[in-house]
C-alpha cells in the first residue's frame, strides 16, 4: 500500500519518446473515490487558468522513481475532459473530518492508501478522536465510508464496518 502523499513530486514520462510530461503534484480520484482517475501536474495560464492532467488509464507504469505514460499519452485540460468535473483532487480530502452517522467524531483523514493498481484502499487518520482498533490501526477502510462528505460536512463512516476490517475481518463493499 502506498500513501498518496509519497507520490508527489515524481516525473512522469511518455514511454514512447521518454519526453517528460511534468510532475505528480497531487492526485485525482474519481467521484466515489474508489480509484485513481488522473495525475495532476499543476495549473497554467493568467487569464484563463487550465489545470493540467494525465487520465489514469493511460499510466502504465506507477514506478517507484517515475511514471510513464502510454505512447500517445497527452496533458490534458480538466475542464476539457469528459466527465473530470465529478473528479476528488486528494488534497481536498486531507482534513476533511470524519464521524459517524450519530455524528460521533472519528478525526480527519490525513491521507489516502491506495494499492498498487490505484485503487482507494482507506483513508489514514490525521487527528484521531476515538479509541479501539480503528484508532490503533490508523486508518479508515474505503468500503467503510458511506458518504465523503464536503469542504462544509464531514465524511461518513460505518464504524462497525471499519472496526471489523481492523479486525480482517470483511467490512463488504
Amino acid at each position: 500500500m502506498t500513501l498518496i502523499k509519497d507520490l508527489s513530486k515524481k516525473p512522469l514520462y511518455r514511454l514512447s519518446d521518454g519526453k517528460k510530461l511534468g510532475e505528480i503534484k497531487d492526485l485525482y480520484l474519481d467521484g466515489e473515490a474508489k480509484r485513481l482517475a488522473a495525475v495532476f501536474l499543476g495549473r497554467e495560464g493568467v487569464f484563463t487558468r487550465k489545470t493540467l492532467v494525465v487520465l489514469q488509464d493511460q499510466v502504465r507504469v506507477m514506478g517507484v522513481d517515475a511514471w510513464l505514460t502510454a505512447g500517445g499519452s497527452e496533458v490534458d485540460d480538466l475542464k476539457e475532459l469528459g466527465g473530470g468535473e465529478a473528479f476528488i483532487l486528494c488534497g481536498d480530502l486531507r482534513g476533511r473530518e470524519m464521524e459517524t452517522a450519530r455524528q460521533t467524531k472519528i478525526g480527519t483523514v490525513g491521507d489516502i492508501e491506495v494499492d498498487e493498481t490505484g485503487y482507494v484502499v482507506g483513508f489514514d487518520l490525521g487527528k484521531v478522536h476515538i479509541q479501539g482498533p480503528v484508532a490503533k490501526r490508523g486508518m479508515v477502510p474505503r468500503a467503510a465510508v458511506t458518504s465523503l462528505g464536503d469542504d462544509k460536512t464531514p465524511m461518513i463512516v460505518d464504524l462497525e464496518a471499519a472496526e471489523a476490517s481492523a479486525f480482517g475481518e470483511d467490512a463488504g463493499d
